[in-house]
């Protein structure tokens, strides 16, 4: 097994972790998905997970509630349903996270995919209990999009804590 390349970072700041939650709820929230483009991953469950990943004394199944709330009333979607999702995914994150840091980015990434496919299934069976409906394959390859572009987001993730450690050295 081959182990990632680990570079010593500088704790980060919390308020950077609730300004990269609230962008990422704020980019959710873009009409993409009404101009027909389903490939808009969930950035809000992306971010949840990598920051329940490398922070998980901050980041907490508890935030995924609240998070969840948060995006359930601004897509007004079925109150719970995102929670519930989000929930599931941090505690097998949480499950799986040993692992994970073993592993580079994309290895992780190979990870977060069922994670993120849970949480949309999640999300669909909620919404064919509630009215019946399915939604079109296509809704499931935002957690592909997702997957993509985890190491993307952690390396974007990491930048500020990286560039203060290089310039103290």
């Amino acid at each position: 097994m081959r182990r990632s390349h680990q570079t010593l970072l500088l704790p980060v700041k919390p308020w950077f972790v609730w300004f990269s939650l609230l962008l990422g709820l704020l980019v959710n929230l873009l009409p993409w998905r009404n101009n027909g483009w389903m490939l808009q991953p969930d950035f809000v469950a992306v971010l949840l997970l990598y920051w329940n990943l490398y922070e998980p004394d901050r980041v907490s199944i508890g935030w995924g509630f609240a998070f969840g709330l948060l995006m359930d009333i601004a897509d007004t979607s079925l109150f719970g349903q995102h929670a519930l999702a989000y929930v599931i995914m941090l505690y097998l994150n949480i499950l799986l996270s040993r692992r994970m840091r073993l592993f580079g980015f994309w290895n992780q990434a190979i990870h977060v995919l069922p994670l993120l496919l849970l949480g949309s299934l999640v999300m669909s069976g909620i919404r064919l209990l509630a009215d019946g409906r399915l939604p079109s394959l296509t809704y499931f390859t935002a957690p592909a999009v997702g997957a993509l572009m985890w190491p993307l987001m952690v390396h974007l993730l990491q930048l500020p804590q990286r560039r203060a450690r290089e310039s103290e050295l």
